[in-house]
């Protein structure tokens, strides 16, 4: 009966140590660009919801790859999945992939960028926000959670404006989420907007009757922060 229950111990754990080894390849794939090994990875792998650093459906949404995020999701690729690292939760979750700017470079911890052409790999296509729109909005489809927030309380609405995507913000409100809500450092996503020039944005969030007069935990609003910026053209948005 010991031996038995070694046994099984020993396979469980081989059949662990294989499924992680494929999360890995297949994050590098995708990281890679390589489409016809990352579709050959997902066929093998029994759970693609890996629990690696990263999980693949995060990296696709990342790097906007939208084929591999479709194939992922048709795999029942959890969309809501929590990723951790030293027991944080990590802005890694698919969502925040999603919303978050284009990698200007492949991420040299998870591929040797010098053994693409021995591997006769093609680099990745360039990463186009119009694209990752298009993944959020299947995320949001599929049932992504839109109340979750980093650790410092950003939210998704926040991370939208921050990085322009302004044709997700009607949606995203529709949801129910508060359009001026504050994080851990009492900026909201009109604040936000206004720091990084996302005009776009800004007539966006006060089209929505965002809050003008909101500050931060420096005490300032977004008024403040655009004068600051000597940002004339989203002054007189503001005013």
């Amino acid at each position: 009966m010991k031996i038995n229950t070694l046994l099984l111990l020993f396979i469980l754990s081989n059949c662990c140590l294989a499924q992680n080894n494929n999360c890995t390849k297949l994050n590098e794939s995708i990281i890679q660009g390589n489409n016809s090994l990352s579709e050959k990875l997902i066929g093998k792998i029994p759970d693609v919801n890996c629990r690696t650093d990263v999980s693949p459906l995060s990296t696709a949404c990342l790097y906007g790859n939208l084929n591999i995020v479709q194939l992922l999701i048709k795999k029942d690729a959890d969309v809501n999945l929590i990723q951790y690292n030293n027991d944080n939760k990590s802005e890694g979750s698919a969502i925040f992939s999603a919303l978050s700017i284009c990698p200007q470079s492949l991420d040299p911890i998870l591929i040797d960028v010098a053994k693409l052409s021995l591997n006769k790999v093609a680099k990745p296509k360039s990463c186009s926000i119009k694209t990752k729109n298009e993944i959020a909005l299947l995320l949001i489809k599929s049932g992504a959670n839109l109340d979750i927030k980093t650790e410092d309380n950003t939210t998704v609405l926040m991370a939208s404006a921050m990085n322009n995507r302004h044709q997700l913000i009607p949606l995203i409100l529709k949801k129910g989420l508060n359009i001026d809500a504050q994080n851990s450092y009492g900026n909201t996503a009109l604040i936000y907007a206004v720091y990084s020039g996302n005009i776009e944005t800004v007539k966006c969030l006060v089209k929505n009757k965002a809050n003008l007069h909101v500050k931060n935990n420096l005490g300032k609003t977004a008024i403040d922060i655009a004068k600051e910026n000597n940002a004339e053209n989203i002054l007189q948005l503001l005013q």
